[in-house]
């Protein structure tokens, strides 16, 4: 069907006869008429793939723009510049008129404590470098990138979007937006700064449900599909799967905010289900709280956001990161206790990284604890738990152990830039990737295949995001491998994978340099 032709048509460079096939909406409340597709520039970088090509990415972009697509959204977060700086070299041909673009201010870098900044200062300066590697004069769209992480709107409203309406008046932008995960924020924003936001974007990310993951990677890289995560919860729930876990610090609170909506029709008794207290926020200041008083607060949080009267484990998060351990033993495990006894859960668990500090707070508080969590401690990168599995035996523990794909290493993708794994392991598991890409077979269908043969466990965490992922997790543990996959499995133990590995000290290095900063 032909359609009019958009204001961004230039004759002899675009292909007319796929722009009059695309169709074109007004954009928010700017003049822009923008095509129906848009083209994101995170994946113009090495955030998602860390073997990005270039060249193919820059002739994606003039492809995209020649077919119709007259919108291009990038931000300075997506690759940290590298985005931004790719977009540069495809856009240098390109006549100006033919597309609009958007970047963002707000969010920077992939460590917690340098992620983001909305003052004013560093929102000038961001603008400025953004318009260098794009190697334009001016931006269509600059927006706020994830409103909802800012320490307060007022900051926002005060510092960020002031600096913005300096660069529209200097003609270095047209227009301004926001971007968030956090519909509500992101209409409290819009509301309050009306009138000086033209159009604003909610952006939903990823969510780790029957899995342990102690890091918000997923969360900060990939989309959630809700539907497809609740659908994906119920058809686990059908297929027999009966121990769900999640924790506050999971989407800070959206893990169990879906979960909540995905057992409100499912009957009580079908399931047992795990949360956690003591770690929450992104930011390495407010990351973790160990006290009575935070650990009573969160427990009510995460029944509310589950719809739940009772949980049956609450489990202290991440124990390596406590100051000391004292505090766990003083005040946050006496306050779970007390929970128990009011019927708000049933057992009380413990997890962390170093099997070495699980052992210890286990062994100072002798009958206590119920479950243990043991995270990537035992993959076909890293056998260590089975020295720990006697003592948690004896202990009469309920052994959980999770992440099969040692958080993302593991599998055919490869982990997120995040990844606390030394390079020399990453290189270990890229060279795994790389035989099983080779061969036809996913690795983490290997790896989950592996961790699942271990026997005295009482249960294995895994991420099921989608019923795709839970499918092929069910088909590893109920059909085991193919031939094939066995073979590729033998030949990666025998030749790549065969020296045990771990990230151990590594976060908690991180974490304490960064506090120490404060």
């Amino acid at each position: 069907m032909s359609r009019t032709l958009p204001a961004t048509f230039v004759k002899g460079f675009h292909n007319e006869e796929l722009v009059r096939r695309m169709e074109y909406r007004k954009l928010g409340g700017t003049n822009l008429k923008v095509s129906k597709i848009a083209l994101g520039g995170a994946t113009l970088s090495a955030l998602f793939d860390k073997k990005f090509d270039e060249e193919e990415g820059i002739r994606t972009v003039q492809e995209a723009i020649k077919s119709g697509i007259n919108y291009i959204d990038t931000a300075p977060f997506y690759g940290q510049g590298q985005s931004e700086q790719v977009l540069g070299k495809a856009l240098m041909d390109v006549p100006r008129e033919a597309y609009y673009i958007a970047t963002k201010v707000g969010r920077y870098e992939l460590e917690p404590e340098r992620m983001f900044d909305f003052s004013a200062a560093k929102t000038r300066e961001s603008v400025k470098k953004s318009l260098g590697l794009l190697g334009l004069d001016y931006v269509d769209v600059l927006q706020v990138h994830d409103v909802d992480a800012a320490p307060s709107l007022d900051l926002v409203l005060k510092e960020t979007i002031p600096v913005l309406e300096e660069f529209v008046k200097a003609g270095k932008a047209r227009f301004i937006g926001i971007t968030g995960y956090d519909v509500d924020v992101l209409k409290e924003c819009a509301e309050r700064a009306q009138g000086r936001v033209e159009l604003s974007n909610c952006l939903l990310m990823s969510l780790a449900v029957f899995s342990s993951s102690p890091t918000a990677g997923d969360r900060r890289c990939r989309r959630f599909d809700l539907d497809e995560g609740i659908k994906t919860v119920q058809e686990a729930l059908r297929a027999g799967i009966n121990y769900i876990d999640t924790a506050p610090w999971y989407g800070q609170g959206r893990s169990e905010e879906v979960l909540g909506k995905a057992l409100k029709d499912v009957p009580r008794e079908a399931y047992y289900i795990a949360t956690k207290v003591a770690r929450y926020e992104l930011d390495y200041e407010n990351m973790f709280d160990f006290s009575a008083r935070k650990t009573r607060e969160s427990v009510e949080k995460s029944l509310q956001l589950l719809g739940l009267e009772y949980v049956d484990v609450i489990q202290i998060h991440d124990v390596e990161f406590a100051e000391n351990l004292d505090i766990v033993l003083n005040e946050t495990l006496p306050a779970l206790e007390q929970l128990v006894k009011e019927g708000k859960a049933k057992f009380i668990g413990l997890s962390a990284y170093p099997l070495s500090v699980l052992k210890e707070c286990i062994s100072r508080a002798e009958g206590r604890f119920d479950t243990v969590l043991t995270y990537a401690r035992y993959t076909l990168l890293d056998n260590s738990l089975v020295d720990y599995l006697d003592f948690f035996k004896s202990q009469n523990l309920g052994i959980i152990c999770a992440a099969a794909h040692a958080l993302g290493l593991l599998t055919n993708a490869g982990p997120q830039p995040w990844h606390p794994a030394p390079d020399d392991q990453k290189a270990t598991a890229r060279q795994a990737a790389e035989v099983c890409i080779k061969q036809g077979v996913q690795l983490g269908k290997l790896a989950m295949y592996y961790t699942s043969r271990l026997r005295d466990v009482s249960t294995f965490l895994v991420g099921n995001q989608t019923r795709q992922l839970l499918h092929t997790n069910l088909t590893a543990f109920y059909h085991g491998l193919s031939q094939q996959e066995q073979e590729v499995l033998q030949h990666l133990r025998e030749n790549v994978l065969v020296k045990s590995s771990h990230w151990e000290g590594i976060e908690l290095e991180r974490y304490w340099a960064a506090m120490k900063k404060k």
